[in-house]
């Protein structure tokens, strides 16, 4: 549209099959100039790609729990990102990312894309949420809740099992 310097990346793999399709479809709309490809990337370009994005786009159908690490990416590098209301996304606080219906069409999407495209204030109030989120979810964070979840488990079966009264030396070291 015009008034808008876009380039639409679609960074990281991507099916052949989709790619000729997507590919066609810009053609079809003379529009291939504003659309790029690019594949596998080694970890450090696929950085550099995120940390030059006004905004990212991480849409769902479907949700096995997982959660998306290109989502992860997005949010600790403060990428401005619309994800798919959905499983694991949908539990982000509303502030770190833009949540739009898994049955959005192209028309909402291209009106959120333009509308967080056009708030540079929108973009920093995001990008600084994401980034507070994601430095909340770090290995070391998640390895001491796990462990802190274990040790409170561990010493509650214990003593259930030994009735509080530990039976050995080692069964001494949990409490």
């Amino acid at each position: 549209e015009a008034g808008y310097d876009t380039l639409l990346c679609f960074v990281g793999p991507i099916g052949d099959e989709l790619c000729a399709h997507l590919s066609e479809y810009a053609a079809s709309l003379g529009t291939t100039a504003g659309v790029a490809f690019t594949g596998p990337l080694a970890p450090s370009a696929y950085q550099r790609w995120l940390q030059s994005a006004r905004v990212a786009v991480q849409l769902r159908a479907v949700s096995n729990g997982e959660a998306s690490a290109a989502v992860g990416q997005c949010l600790a590098t403060g990428v401005p990102t619309i994800v798919s209301d959905l499983g694991w996304a949908a539990e982000l606080p509303d502030e770190t990312v833009v949540k739009v219906d898994t049955e959005i069409d192209t028309a909402e999407l291209a009106a959120t894309l333009k509308r967080l495209l056009s708030d540079d204030a929108q973009r920093r109030r995001i990008s600084s949420a994401a980034r507070i989120e994601a430095s909340k979810h770090t290995f070391d964070h998640s390895a001491r809740a796990l462990l802190d979840i274990l040790s409170r488990s561990s010493l509650a079966r214990i003593q259930l099992l030994t009735d509080g009264e530990a039976s050995s030396l080692r069964l001494e070291s949990f409490r």
